[in-house]
């Protein structure tokens, strides 16, 4: 379950407790939980924006605005290591045997078909 799936279930039960009575100090609260879970909620559903801006031989990759690296080039690892905080992302790095890729000639369509070291 995601960060984001919890925190709704989380508003979900929150919501629940309207109308119980309870004491005043007890509804302060829970109300106060609810509109920050509903503000992490809006925090966190915010889209990501990587942007690459290209100059002749020179790049720079932009993560919501701001610089994340800049060179001659930008890799994939460059890319995903700027995605890394985002909570629904998991990236691994491999390295496949050559001789298999070589033999085939291209990367199959399906990951399970790599022949990894």
């Amino acid at each position: 379950m995601t960060i984001i799936e919890e925190a709704k279930e989380l508003l979900v039960e929150l919501d629940s407790y309207n109308g119980i009575e309870y004491d005043d100090d007890c509804e302060i609260a829970c109300q106060q939980a609810y509109v920050t879970i509903k503000k992490l909620l809006e925090l966190l559903e915010v889209k990501t924006e990587i942007m690459i801006a290209l100059g002749d031989d020179w790049s720079g990759l932009y993560k919501n605005g701001w610089l994340v690296t800049e060179g001659h080039s930008i890799t994939a690892d460059d890319i995903m290591h700027s995605l890394g905080s985002i909570h629904d992302i998991v990236y691994n790095r491999f390295e496949v045997d050559m001789n298999w890729l070589e033999e085939v000639g291209s990367f199959p369509k399906r990951l399970d078909e790599v022949q990894f070291l």
